[in-house]
């Protein structure tokens, strides 16, 4: 008997012994909290405090590196091309509009999905973006940005028919515009540029005009009026000014470049639609370059870029054969030329950043 008891209290101390393992098995490796420590378990030592990055600097598109220098066209070299290439994001939002500042940062506007602004160093390295659904600060489907000497960024908010204002690192600064027609108002701004006091020119597309503000936003002058004769608009979109403050104009609908002075009085035009040298399919992005003052215009219809003397001779042009890769572009429709003369060609529906040197024949 006292056996038989000795032997049941054995089994008993065993079977006890299992059951414990069996809790802490569990306990081991079983449902964990949320941070990813078992539950029960003793907490682990924090790792070492690191920096947050700042929330602007989080969604980093990279440039998309170019093994080395293509040629393109005579004089045309492609140095880079931008692109994102991050898995899981969405490459540039159907990118719209670009300027340069004084120190050669680029700054690209998407417009469509995630309205904002992006900016990226002379290499393509990004640096921060901006754009939020609030009242002030927000993007609806941007179409031109503009930076002045001191940093500070216009933004043609299109969606919003008003002109937006930010510092250099994307704080609102001010805002002016609604839609209508009167002097202040907008239907549909596209393009938009600065001289060199910082005064703002507006293609103010549907109402056909262009309109002038000071760097605060008061109204200062304003031309045009809808038709095809000198100094009317048929869908103006892009703009730019030379060195002298000449007024350089793109007009979808009549396939021209128009000139004006400052003050708005006619100079010259060139353009007729079809693809031949000088001609256009839907002109939109413009730029000058200060130092030689050519002309390039963004031939989106006809998917390249053409190059002009200031009296509008035809140079050269790039872009046009349909073939792939570095010759190809897809609806380019905005262009920036930098200190250096170096250009940079949003090509939109490639959504990607091209970068060119150019030094064409005389």
């Amino acid at each position: 008997m006292q056996a038989h008891q000795i032997s049941c209290r054995w089994r008993a101390a065993v079977l006890l012994a299992v059951g414990m393992l069996a809790l802490f098995a569990l306990a081991a490796c079983g449902s964990d909290d949320e941070d990813g420590t078992a539950a029960g378990a003793p907490p682990a030592q924090a790792p070492a405090p690191t920096a947050t990055p700042a929330p602007t600097a989080t969604p980093a598109p990279t440039p998309t590196p170019t093994p080395a220098p293509v040629t393109v066209a005579e004089g045309v070299t492609l140095v880079a091309t931008w692109a994102k290439e991050r898995s899981g994001d969405p490459k540039f939002d159907f990118p719209s509009g670009i300027a340069i500042d004084a120190s050669g940062n680029v700054y690209v506007i998407n417009q469509v999905f995630d309205s904002h602004v992006e900016v990226f160093s002379p290499e393509g390295r990004f640096l921060r973006k901006w754009g939020s659904f609030v009242r002030q600060g927000s993007i609806i489907g941007p179409l031109g940005v503009a930076v002045d000497a001191s940093g500070v960024v216009y933004v043609a908010d299109t969606g919003n028919n008003r002109v937006q204002a930010f510092s250099p690192e994307g704080s609102f600064l001010r805002e002016w515009g609604s839609k209508g027609t009167g002097e202040g108002q907008f239907d549909a701004l596209r393009g938009i540029a600065l001289d060199a006091s910082g005064n703002v020119y507006v293609a103010d597309t549907f109402n056909f005009r262009v309109q002038v503000f000071s760097p605060e936003g008061s109204f200062l002058r304003e031309w045009g009026s809808l038709g095809a004769g000198d100094g009317q608009f048929r869908s103006n979109r892009g703009i730019a000014l030379d060195a002298s403050g000449n007024v350089y104009v793109t007009e979808l609908t009549n396939d021209r470049v128009q000139v004006f002075s400052p003050e708005g009085r006619f100079l010259r035009k060139w353009g007729s639609q079809g693809s031949g040298d000088g001609q256009f399919n839907g002109p939109l992005g413009i730029a000058v370059d200060a130092s030689s003052g050519n002309v390039y215009v963004a031939d989106e219809g006809n998917d390249r870029v053409q190059v002009f003397s200031p009296e509008g001779r035809f140079l050269g042009k790039w872009g046009f054969e349909r073939t792939s890769g570095a010759t190809y572009f897809k609806g380019p429709r905005a262009i920036a030329v930098d200190a250096f003369g170096v250009v940079y060609v949003v090509d939109t529906r490639d959504e990607r950043v091209q970068v060119f040197r150019v030094d064409l024949p005389e």
